[in-house]
């Protein structure tokens, strides 16, 4: 097979209809075969099926897309906007129609965020993860999301989790895993976007979902 985009992850199918009845126990693989160019390469999720290949989806539960009605809000630390807007770039990894939109002041507290009100988040379940599509300009922002029971922020009623941004100006989709937080009732989803600095800035996030 061929590669036919560069910089994501794409799948190919190969077929072995006519290989012969044996038993295989080794898997090898040759990138740019034909060439002596160096790179770097990576590949994931080797399966075996037939007919046309589906990949697996992993069940999620949405928390919050943002196409209804806007969820109660706050904002604190030098954030100074916070609003639900049109998606100002519909591609890539995210083509919905509505974003929040949160305005870092140049200025803020490093602790500076925004929040909002939630359905019962708990994790119960098998799902421990969370997902969320992020629109940063910047790369290298670190993106804290912190999750708060009905008792606000109360020392082992609260948790937390850091992602990076890794791309500037498009949507990427940051996975947080949660699997150490306490089993309470989360009701506050609180968002700290470039969290220890004081710059400005203008960030977006959309499709929140827990996730196995």
């Amino acid at each position: 097979m061929v590669t036919t985009v560069a910089n994501q992850w794409e799948t190919l199918t190969y077929d072995f209809s006519g290989a012969p009845d044996l038993d295989y126990i080794t898997c090898i693989v040759f990138y740019d075969f034909g060439n002596q160019d160096a790179g770097i390469y990576h590949f994931d999720e080797l399966q075996v099926g037939n007919g046309e290949f589906i990949p697996t989806v992993a069940p999620s539960t949405m928390i919050e897309d943002f196409e209804g009605d806007v969820p109660a809000n706050f904002s604190f630390g030098g954030v100074g906007s916070v609003a639900v807007v049109a998606n100002p770039d519909s591609s890539g990894e995210n083509t919905t129609a509505n974003v929040m939109e949160c305005v870092k002041d140049a200025g803020a507290e490093t602790w500076g965020g925004m929040g909002f009100e939630v359905d019962v988040i708990d994790f119960t379940g098998t799902s421990s993860q969370i997902r969320l599509k992020s629109y940063s300009p910047e790369t290298g922002k670190v993106v804290k999301v912190k999750l708060e029971t009905s008792a606000g922020n109360v020392a082992g009623l609260t948790y937390e989790y850091d992602m990076v941004t890794t791309v500037a100006n498009q949507w990427e989709t940051l996975i947080y895993d949660f699997s150490g937080a306490p089993d309470l009732d989360y009701i506050s989803f609180i968002v700290f976007y470039d969290f220890g600095n004081q710059d400005g800035g203008v960030y977006r996030f959309d499709e929140i979902e827990l996730v196995n």
